[in-house]
């Protein structure tokens, strides 16, 4: 066995991380200032802008790893509702952006997508509607949906997380979550205030969820952020007993309720950043799995359960709940309800997920998954750029059989007539629609 074979294998693993790192260094201008994509400069409704490198230390002290530095891309959506201006303005900050000279480095589908979420249905996100984004990438569509209040499910492929997850967290929703599940007794779990100082006379919760802000597993102790539930704000304690190895705080993907939009105050939507292949059944596994975890939520939020009504937290704000199945009729060439569907998508988002060339037919599985999880009365937006041997008129063929949508162009193409990026605006047909197609 050759031992310097692991040394050239972890040199090589290092070098390829150093090239991808190079690839997501923003493009700078002769001045040397940072320059915005110019197709993100293209967007009607957000505004994009770098912030100041922040230095970073680096996790190993190495050529390749030292003198870090992250770049933010800090994305503004304007506001308008009275209760919105009076409060401050809330940003995204995304650490991952498209990677440059690549494939899939234009931000024309993802800008054309938030577009017109910004555009035709801002008001239904301030509700809280479900919104379920395939193939979300760096994510930035479904944080815009967040940020107006959608209780949003943000999908890709098992490997393909890292950035999204990367941009919730540093745009205020965190992605590392514990439920606490045991204590001594039923007042919950002992905390301090600082790391190894006195214990708080007030215990944290059995059933709150905290963020995760610091893990020290060695030492058995977490520094963590109370979301839900009663008991210190913030503080330290330990996630198992020291006593018989059982579980006091243990890892969980739910999120904190949503909350609806009032005349008070602005709402805050949630993100779950889950994997998923795109399948119908598997959606549809996903969507009740979804359904159980926003349920858990809201029955173990001590602020909903001393609420007036169903939903109302203490502070007189509302939770957005699971919506029940809307008793209506459904629409024309979907199967009748059945009690044991789950809440399906108002709002369906993918961007820039059809392409032959690299993705080969996985467009026919795209559409049955948009099929299987879009509510009856729902939306699905999908952009796509348009490149060589792409096969995006036979997606448009197969989308075409079940629904319906209104096909223009988000940026029309340049003088060699490329690089165009139309957007699709998809629902299911009504009674009578079905009516004439079928005569």
């Amino acid at each position: 066995m050759d031992v310097d074979a692991p040394e050239a294998a972890d040199k090589w693993q290092k070098q390829q991380s150093l090239e991808a790192r190079k690839a997501r260094e923003p493009l700078r201008g002769p001045n040397g200032k940072k320059i915005v994509p110019a197709t993100a400069k293209k967007s009607l409704h957000c505004f994009f802008s770098w912030e100041n490198d922040e230095i970073q230390e680096s996790l190993e002290e190495d050529e390749y790893l030292m003198d870090v530095r992250e770049h933010v891309l800090v994305v503004e959506v304007p506001l308008q509702l009275v209760q919105e201006i009076a409060q401050p303005q809330r940003v995204l900050r995304l650490v991952r952006q498209l990677p440059n000279g690549t494939y899939f480095s234009d931000w024309g589908p993802m800008v054309a997508v938030c577009d017109r979420v910004l555009e035709d249905h801002r008001q239904a996100l301030r509700s809280a509607i479900r919104v379920l984004e395939l193939g979300c990438g760096i994510g930035l569509p479904s944080l815009v949906c967040a940020l107006l209040g959608g209780r949003v499910i943000a999908t890709d492929l098992p490997g393909a997380l890292d950035d999204v997850v990367a941009n919730s967290q540093s745009s205020g929703w965190s992605q590392k979550l514990w439920r606490v599940v045991g204590g001594f007794g039923p007042d919950g779990v002992p905390v301090t205030k600082e790391r190894g100082g006195m214990t708080d006379p007030e215990r944290l919760s059995i059933g709150a969820l905290v963020e995760e802000l610091a893990l020290f597993e060695d030492y058995n102790l977490i520094h963590y952020r109370r979301l839900t539930g009663t008991g210190p704000q913030e503080g330290w304690t330990f996630f198992r007993r020291k006593q018989g190895n059982k579980d006091v705080l243990v890892r969980s993907e739910e999120r904190p309720p949503a909350k609806v939009t009032t005349r008070l105050e602005r709402g805050w939507g949630s993100i779950l950043a889950t994997p998923l292949e795109w399948d119908a059944q598997g959606v549809v596994e996903l969507l009740k799995k979804v359904d159980e975890l926003e349920v858990l939520s809201l029955s173990r939020d001590v602020r909903a359960k001393r609420g007036v009504g169903r939903g109302t937290a203490e502070d007189g704000s509302h939770n957005a709940l699971p919506a029940s199945k809307p008793k209506m009729e459904h629409a024309s060439g979907l199967p009748a309800p059945r009690p044991d569907d789950p809440n399906l998508a108002e709002l369906v988002l993918c961007a820039d997920c059809v392409c032959e060339a690299i993705m080969g037919s996985t467009w026919e599985r795209l559409v049955e998954t948009i099929e299987a999880s879009l509510a009856p009365t729902g939306t699905a937006i999908i952009s796509v750029r348009r490149r060589s041997s792409d096969g995006i008129e036979r997606f448009v063929q197969r989308l075409a059989k079940r629904l319906r949508f209104e096909r223009e162009y988000a940026r029309k193409p340049d003088a060699q007539g490329a690089n165009a990026v139309e957007i699709f605006s998809c629902r299911w047909p009504s009674r009578g629609e079905y009516f004439e197609t079928a005569v």
